[in-house]
C-alpha cells in the first residue's frame, strides 16, 4: 500500500480484489485499515487458492468475518465463455491452452459498489476494466492495477485509464526488479483533496 494510497484510506472502504489468489492484498488492507472497513469481495477462480483464500480471510479478518465474501467467478471485458488454465498458484489464469472452459462476467454485472479496486490478472487486467466501466464511473473508486504481465500494461493500460477516467490521477510504481511488480494508481481527484483536508 503504497503512501498515496495508504492516506487516502478510510473507516468506510469496499475493497473489490480481482485476483485475490491466497488473499495477500487482501489480509494487508484489513491490517491497514485495522479491520475499520464496509465490505471486502475477493475474486479468485482457482479452486486451490481458493481454498487457501477462504482460510486466510477467516483468520485475518476476525470480527469482520461476516464482511469478506470470496466470489469464485472469472471477470473479462465481456460476458461469455473462455478456457481457464487452473493450477498454477498466482499465475492461474485466462488461456487459450487452459484445460477448463469457464463462464466470463463483467464486474458491472456484479453490480459491486468498491471503493478500492485492485486488479492482479496476469495480463487481463485490461480486459477486467473495460468490464467495469459502469462501476468505475458511478463509484469512482481508487484503482491499483498490475501492469507487467504483457505488453498492454506499458502503454495500452493506463492510456485507456487516462481515456475512461475523468478526474483521476494516474502514477506507476515498480515493486519488483527490472519492471516486474509494476502498478499503475488511479486516484480519483475529490479523494486527493479529502486527504489534503
Amino acid at each position: 500500500f503504497v503512501p498515496e494510497v495508504r492516506s487516502r484510506l478510510h473507516d468506510h472502504e469496499a475493497l473489490l480484489d480481482v485476483g485475490a489468489h491466497h488473499g495477500e492484498v487482501c489480509r494487508r488492507f484489513i491490517g491497514v485499515v485495522d479491520g475499520k472497513f464496509d465490505v471486502l469481495w475477493a475474486i479468485e477462480p482457482d479452486a486451490q487458492s481458493v481454498t487457501v483464500l477462504r482460510t486466510e480471510l477467516a483468520a485475518a479478518a476476525g470480527a469482520a468475518r461476516d464482511r469478506a465474501h470470496v466470489l469464485t467467478c472469472v471477470v473479462g471485458a465481456a460476458e461469455g465463455s473462455a478456457t481457464f488454465f487452473d493450477g498454477l498458484g498466482y499465475a492461474s489464469q485466462l488461456c487459450a491452452l487452459g484445460t477448463r472452459t469457464v463462464d466470463v462476467t463483467t464486474v458491472d454485472r456484479l453490480n459491486l459498489r468498491p471503493t478500492f479496486m485492485k486488479l492482479h490478472l496476469e495480463g487481463h487486467e485490461l480486459d477486467a476494466l473495460r468490464g467495469s466501466l459502469r462501476t468505475l464511473h458511478a463509484h469512482r473508486p481508487l484503482v491499483a492495477a498490475t501492469s507487467y504481465h504483457s505488453r498492454q500494461g506499458l502503454h495500452e493500460l493506463p492510456r485507456w485509464l487516462m481515456d475512461h477516467l475523468p478526474g483521476y490521477r494516474l502514477s506507476l510504481r515498480l515493486h519488483s526488479w527490472c519492471g516486474t511488480g509494476s502498478v499503475v494508481y488511479a486516484i480519483p481527484e475529490e479523494r486527493t483533496r479529502e486527504a489534503v483536508q
